[in-house]
């Protein structure tokens, strides 16, 4: 009897580990709840990007015209450090990277939308991606161009970063609305080479998105989250698989002028950040466990007791 029952023990622990990241995957949208929304009083206009410190939990935040970055601490809504920089001229979108892989240095980036009208450093590609240090928010000289098409100021908005793979995701507003993948790396070839993940546009209204203004990597499940301006709306792309999840949609439509989005994994929080200065928090709620595992710890109970 004993080892029936740890037959099928094993036999459920098995499924459960298989279908761990597409459990983690269908659940995303539904597991989070607004629970704050703030405006900061530093920035009067132009707010455009975010990204996770995922060693403090404070956000890097990217705003325009004059061209800065800042670093704000969500646990005392201070912003604690501005920095203003000439190396990015139209700073849309900022990402996380983490550690270096050369000298161990704390790194983010940030897509420069359009780069061809930059005075600071002649560059021949329509956007960049720019790297700087996280404690001195300068740059360190790693640039990548990315010549994609411009029209009617219709570019680069979002950034995201999977650490793994070591590649960028820029998304691309609109005519047309793509993702794109960019290598990061010393082997990646000149001129701005990059590789198309998503193009299809009967694909991104099927999920409601109209526009691509943001985007965030979601290492469980091998995801990106992309952010609707218009439809004010974050669907789920699977890269792996080239699809989107289709029930995992949901609005964010409490916000003014969505730009950006990041995820906080270790904290379980997503953020939303939109124009002029707002900032929506969205919490994790933490549901029960599968049924599944609730059978396994049955099972295993009369194991034991047997």
């Amino acid at each position: 009897m004993a080892a029936v029952m740890f037959f099928v023990a094993g036999l459920l622990l098995t499924l459960l580990l298989t279908e761990t990241t597409t459990a983690s995957a269908l659940h995303f949208a539904s597991s989070f709840r607004l629970c704050d929304r703030r405006r900061i009083d530093k920035i009067v206009m132009n707010l455009s990007g975010i990204a996770v410190d995922e060693r403090s939990g404070k956000l890097l935040l990217v705003v325009n015209k004059p061209m800065r970055i800042l670093v704000y601490n969500p646990a005392t809504n201070m912003v604690e450090r501005t920095a203003h920089t000439d190396a990015v001229n139209d700073g849309e979108g900022v990402t996380w990277l983490g550690a270096n892989r050369v000298g161990g240095a704390y790194e983010f980036a940030v897509v420069d939308e359009q780069a061809k009208t930059r005075k600071i450093v002649k560059d021949p590609s329509s956007s960049r991606i720019v790297v700087f240090d996280a404690d001195t928010l300068q740059v360190t000289g790693e640039t990548y161009g990315v010549d994609v098409d411009i029209l009617h100021n219709k570019g680069l908005e979002g950034l995201a970063y999977d650490a793994t793979r070591e590649r960028f995701y820029a998304v691309q507003e609109k005519s047309p609305m793509r993702v794109i993948a960019i290598p990061r790396g010393d082997d990646r070839e000149p001129g701005g080479g990059y590789e198309t993940v998503i193009d299809n546009q009967t694909a991104f209204r099927g999920v409601g998105i109209t526009d691509l203004a943001g985007a965030t990597y979601v290492v469980d499940g091998g995801l990106l989250l992309l952010l609707s301006q218009e439809q004010r709306r974050l669907a789920l792309f699977d890269v792996e698989n080239g699809r989107f999840l289709e029930d995992e949609v949901f609005d964010v439509s409490g916000a003014l002028h969505p730009e950006g989005v990041a995820y906080d994994a270790l904290r379980g929080k997503l953020y939303v950040v939109g124009e002029p200065n707002e900032i929506f928090v969205y919490c994790r709620v933490v549901e029960k466990l599968p049924e599944e595992v609730v059978v396994l710890e049955e099972l295993m109970n009369l194991v034991s007791v047997g």
